[in-house]
């Protein structure tokens, strides 16, 4: 009896740390989905960061819990310890999150849910300003059409310098900094669209909506576009 009630005891001490470890929700940065990718792409290698986003629960794989913005414009995946119970789909939270880069990307694990507070203004969010350049010189880009700009990602080798272009093209979706586009000027079903990854928060854009866009390829195995102006 001595022997269980010792093991009931030190179970019960070394379960605290475990069961009852609360978060200090005050130390976590308020931020949105899609400012959070921005800082994911800045951060450096090994950074800890911890941060609070309203979001909406998705679906669950696993330990993954999916979530979208307030906006439905940008996903995030946490991971999350067993302890968590998921939300049920559609319902809004606040999550608590530590993320950490590794060599490219973050890991993210929750740490805690708020099912009391639903809106952003509710945790004091700040979001990134919207701008529409970053200040290029617009004249070093070349114009160029579907057709030249598919003939000239299939050529072009990983060894070769950034290319600089401009083109008018429909925007049809956004995945937080992921941008995807088509080309107007060409009836080619087999054009494929372009996925152009913003480095600042652009303004909101509409379906089927035409703009000009001024972006940098980068060639590494396929080519990684960059947006540096946007006009509409």
């Amino acid at each position: 009896m001595k022997k269980l009630i010792g093991f009931a005891v030190c179970f019960c001490i070394f379960s605290i740390p475990v069961f009852s470890q609360a978060v200090n929700r005050d130390s976590y940065t308020a931020i949105d989905p899609f400012d959070y990718w921005l800082n994911e792409e800045q951060a450096a290698r090994r950074a800890v960061r911890r941060f609070k986003a309203v979001v909406e629960f998705v679906s669950q794989n696993g330990q993954i819990f999916n979530f979208i913005s307030a906006d439905r414009n940008t996903r995030l995946d946490v991971r999350a310890p067993v302890s968590i119970a998921p939300p049920s789909p559609g319902r809004t939270a606040v999550i608590y999150f530590t993320a950490t880069k590794g060599n490219i990307n973050d890991t993210r694990i929750l740490d805690d849910i708020d099912y009391t507070v639903t809106t952003e203004s509710g945790i004091g969010l700040v979001k990134s300003s919207v701008n529409t350049s970053s200040g290029v010189n617009r004249s070093l880009y070349t114009e160029i059409s579907a057709v030249d700009y598919k003939d000239d990602a299939l050529f072009t080798q990983e060894d070769d310098d950034d290319r600089q272009f401009r083109a008018i093209v429909r925007f049809e979706s956004q995945d937080g900094i992921l941008y995807r586009f088509h080309f107007d000027n060409t009836d080619d079903e087999t054009i494929p669209p372009i996925y152009i990854r913003v480095r600042w928060r652009i303004p909101v854009l509409s379906a089927g909506q035409l703009v000009t866009v001024y972006f940098t390829a980068s060639k590494e195995i396929k080519d990684h576009l960059f947006l540096d102006h946007i006009e509409y």
